[in-house]
């Protein structure tokens, strides 16, 4: 059947808008059913592309209606359906960007904004994960992942950017300062080095088995705390020099007046402060 068209290429091809009106309030169902097979047909939206030159594809528009006086604006759902009653798992939501096949040009980005209001609050955005009901199944994860990087590139990152003074809760629906956590909080385990060059990039508390000696520390962050422990046992005076990055940008190490020698048969902790351009240690022998 064709409408708009006298060459239609399937079942039913419409040129043109179609539009589904109902005066009464009833909602309209635009329903592919198959009652008959194993599979359920799928049901394909897909916006207009252009197949030569350089002109862009169209974009897809899934939008609720508005509402009128004190009524609500109409919800978007999305969702995937639910598992037969023998079994099976529910249907996946997949919401992804095109990639880009350009050289040196940008994927798709993918952006979920919450509505903002002219006397109200502004809406609020939630991802909730499933949950489990009966037996002992645990509840979905929520994942943030970040692509890898190419050649010299970095992996993205993941950025929680409160606008103004707004700040991030872990725990709590009152963050009392720009990040505050209800709960434990655990950072890597402690890296052990073979070496001379400490590389603080790779977690805050350090640690060597060997006798004191000539450190390099590297990728001290400004603002930043770490713990460097020193597991020989021969006695021994620790020097350092300092870098905010893999050895090229250094900084100026201070130690306190009364570090010297290490003790024999102990361990030696040393703190490090950074402050601007300065490395700030501290040292208690004896452990």
């Amino acid at each position: 059947v064709g409408i708009g068209t006298a060459s239609p290429s399937s079942k039913l091809e419409v040129t043109g808008d179609i539009t589904l009106t109902n005066n009464a309030g009833v909602g309209r169902t635009i329903m592919i059913k198959n009652v008959s097979g194993t599979n359920a047909d799928q049901l394909n939206i897909k916006s207009g592309e252009v197949t030569g030159g350089n002109g862009n594809g169209g974009n897809l528009d899934l939008q609720a209606g508005n509402g009128s006086g004190n009524g609500v604006g109409g919800g978007l759902v999305l969702g995937g359906g639910d598992s037969g009653a023998s079994g099976g798992s529910g249907g996946t939501v997949t919401i992804a960007a095109g990639g880009s096949s350009g050289v040196n040009l940008p994927g798709g980005g993918i952006s979920i904004a919450a509505g903002g209001s002219d006397n109200g609050d502004g809406g609020t955005v939630g991802i909730n994960s499933g949950y489990a009901f009966g037996g002992n199944k645990n509840g979905g994860d929520i994942t943030f992942d970040v692509g890898s990087g190419s050649g010299t590139g970095r992996s993205g990152h993941i950025l929680f950017l409160p606008y103004s003074s707004g700040n991030v809760g872990i725990g709590t629906t009152t963050p009392r300062a720009s990040l505050d956590i209800n709960g434990t909080i655990v950072g890597k385990t402690s890296t052990l080095n073979s070496t001379a060059t400490i590389n603080f990039g790779s977690g805050n508390i350090q640690h060597t088995t060997s006798d004191c000696g000539a450190f390099d520390l590297w990728n001290l962050k400004d603002g930043a705390s770490y713990i460097f422990a020193v597991k020989g046992t021969t006695s021994a005076t620790c020097s350092f020099t300092a870098y905010s990055d893999n050895g090229l940008t250094s900084l100026t190490v201070h130690l306190p007046p009364d570090h010297g020698a290490t003790i024999t048969g102990k361990h030696t902790i040393y703190n490090l402060a950074i402050s601007g351009g300065d490395a700030y240690l501290a040292w208690t022998p004896g452990y």
